[in-house]
């Protein structure tokens, strides 16, 4: 019986691998899932619009049998997406801009830096590569310091602004640790680099949506409570705030405690600093036309973990109903948290331009949003961190195909990774055998004895050419299947060697039957985003299942604050859901939604100035499998509804907008495809 020692995930560091004794430390991990009366009135909105319900676009279902893969789906400009939060900035409309100087690092984090950096040969693979480092500000780190530093001024919306400029010396990157207590209705927060040309736009609803996850997976303290920025690269960065008119700014109460100091550079913009940092003898992707469909199916990730940036690789997934949904696959020593995981950026197609130059092509492209965390299994089983993308893949990623059965010994291999959070690099070897973890040390050691296929949670795989080293962790292991390149694993560890290296990729196939099957076997569904604006002009919300009419009040209405996907409904009745009918009121221009027929007909039939036009979702008017309350508020003041999914939001409304009625639970909707 063999035995080998890899090292993963916990903790940064590497050490060297290779045969040993089996270790004495028990292991008893296991998989665990995560993630899971009425008035009338009107305000001002948009003018009536023609709108559609738009199903989310699909090729015919891809097909599967007990042994057969799911094919590949490439994802085209025409399906469904949300709108991008990249927006552009006009210089100077800004409040008076606050400044937040951190000192240069000291000896002992240079030397962290430095070890981080360099690249060492034989390197131990895969455990998640440090790419930043968390520093406190104890400038922001209360929300009462906050309130002291923010300087608000009238904004051009008529609201208010303030905003912090951030700077940690030396930086390739900054992310913000922004913990959220409350933020009004309507609030925007925006994130930019001085001088820069475009800024990163959120809403408060999509913050509290983000903290809400967090709170759904059963997570509690500081880091439920946090929102990690986008790292724009260099230096500094700066956070403005806008609050829309009206609004008492001491409504606004967050913090922000922490930084992460990035020393690589991560922004896919200007990610200079990340490339050329993995070994030389790793393989290119551009440099062949083999993996060109798989390979646009691979990620690279960073994140924070307890404070801390960190970088990983990740694979986007086809399902059987070929839905669209963007289903994420990596390992568990990168993500094992609903935090983590909604702090995760990824970037697409991040390759060299051409064979071998090193220079970063201009079709990288960046999602930011985080993820859902649908199922974690810890190092000792699978390790595997499967999660739905929060925001929208670009066109022409794809969904990679997979196969839910163990792969033959002997079967030629690839992967596809970005090692050190460089480009992207292919390795290719064979299957030689199954692993088992016997023993899982607290540092993140596991020993590994052969096992049989029916027993093994691992596939253990010969490198002959292009070694994995720390960041390559979550990486995909694709064999053939029937002709078609399938995946069958994602990477837990292996090392660096530049030739004959043993790698050890947790077996899809496992975790699919442990609990992925639930979400990627699932049958095909109608559901669409729901998308959802602010009306600054006069406090009231807008929603529509029509990207159409998104893009049309978003590119012409400027007083409407685009607050992002609100939640999933369904766009027929096909399912047993209940029909959403809209009503527009001619006299205030604000629209009213309900589910409930006896409302809908009351309005129809006593109040003239609601213009009937048509049903605009479908929901459930009880509590059903997966779905969440949707909660109705009333505004005296407007005289409108308020619907959201959120209870974070819910209760922040609560606390702080006194001419907010609650009126309940107005119907159930879903927080995801």
């Amino acid at each position: 019986m063999a035995f080998v020692t890899l090292v993963t995930a916990c903790g940064g560091g590497s050490s060297g691998t290779g045969v040993s004794a089996p270790s004495t430390v028990s292991v008893a991990e296991s998989g665990t899932a995560v993630g899971t009366a009425t008035s009338t009135g009107a305000g001002i909105s948009v003018a009536p619009a023609s709108f559609s319900l738009q199903a989310a676009s699909k090729p015919a279902s891809a097909t599967t049998t007990s042994d057969g893969p799911i094919v590949a789906l490439t994802r085209t400009a025409d399906m469904p997406q949300d709108a991008s939060p990249v927006r552009r900035r006009t210089p100077g409309v800004s409040g008076s801009l606050a400044y937040v100087n951190l000192d240069g690092l000291n000896a002992e984090k240079r030397g962290v830096v430095a070890r981080k950096t360099r690249v060492v040969a034989n390197e131990s693979a895969a455990i998640p590569t440090q790419v930043g480092l968390g520093r406190n500000i104890d400038a922001t780190a209360t929300e009462a310091a906050t309130a002291q530093v923010l300087v608000w001024n009238d904004s051009p919306g008529k609201g208010r602004i303030a905003a912090i400029h951030f700077a940690t010396p030396d930086a390739k990157g900054v992310r913000l640790g922004v913990r959220i207590t409350s933020l009004p209705l309507g609030t925007m927060l925006r994130f930019y680099v001085a001088g820069g040309k475009t800024m990163i736009e959120v809403s408060a609803q999509q913050l509290l949506a983000s903290i809400q996850r967090s709170l759904d997976a059963g997570e509690t303290g500081e880091a439920a409570h946090t929102y990690w920025s986008p790292d724009l690269g260099g230096e500094e960065i700066t956070l403005e705030i806008e609050v829309p008119p009206g609004t008492d700014t001491a409504l606004v109460q967050m913090a922000i405690p922490r930084l992460t100091h990035m020393f690589v550079q991560a922004d896919a913009l200007s990610a200079t600093g990340a490339l050329g940092n993995a070994a030389a003898c790793t393989l290119d992707v551009s440099c062949t036309h083999a993996y060109d469909t798989e390979s646009k199916s691979v990620a690279r990730m960073t994140f924070v973990k307890d404070g801390d940036g960190y970088a990983c690789t990740g694979t986007l997934l086809n399902d059987k109903a070929s839905s669209g949904t963007p289903y994420f696959l990596s390992a568990y020593h990168c993500i094992s948290t609903q935090a983590e995981a909604s702090s995760l950026v990824t970037d697409w197609f991040f390759h060299s331009s051409q064979c071998g130059n090193g220079v970063l092509s201009d079709a990288t492209r960046t999602v930011y949003g985080g993820a859902t965390l649908l199922l974690a299994n810890a190092n000792a089983d699978t390790d595997t961190s499967f999660m739905s993308l929060a925001g929208t893949p670009p066109p022409g990623a794809v969904y990679a195909a997979w196969i839910a059965t163990p792969p033959p010994i002997g079967n030629d291999a690839f992967g596809l990774h970005h090692p050190l959070a460089d480009l992207q690099k292919y390795s290719t070897g064979k299957v030689i055998d199954y692993f088992s973890c016997i023993a899982h040390t607290t540092d993140g050691n596991c020993t590994f004895a052969t096992a049989t296929p029916s027993t093994a949670r691992f596939i253990e795989v010969m490198l002959g050419q292009g070694p994995v080293q720390p960041g390559s962790s979550g990486s995909p292991l694709f064999t053939t299947s029937n002709g078609t390149s399938v995946l069958v694993g994602q990477l837990f560890g292996g090392a660096a060697s530049c030739t004959n290296a043993i790698a050890v990729y947790g077996r899809f196939d496992v975790a699919y039957n442990a609990g992925m099957s639930q979400w990627l076997n699932a049958p095909a569904h109608p559901r669409i985003p729901i998308y959802r604006f602010y009306n600054t002009d006069t406090s009231t919300h807008f929603y529509t299942a029509s990207a159409t009419e998104r893009d049309t009040v978003r590119n012409t209405t400027p007083k409407y604050s685009y607050e992002g996907i609100a939640f999933y409904a369904y766009s027929d009745g096909s399912t047993g859901a209940t029909a959403l009918e809209r009503f527009y009121n001619s006299k205030t221009g604000a629209h009213f939604y309900t589910i409930s027929a006896d409302e809908a007909q009351n309005v129809k039939a006593n109040s003239p100035a609601f213009a009937y036009e048509g049903k605009s979702w479908f929901a459930d008017t009880n509590p059903t499998t997966g779905a969440t309350a949707m909660y109705r508020f009333f505004n005296t003041r407007t005289g409108t509804h308020f619907y959201t999914i959120s209870a974070a939001e819910r209760d922040s409304v609560l606390q702080s907008s006194p001419n907010y009625n609650y009126e309940g639970v107005g119907y159930y909707a879903w927080t995801a495809l």
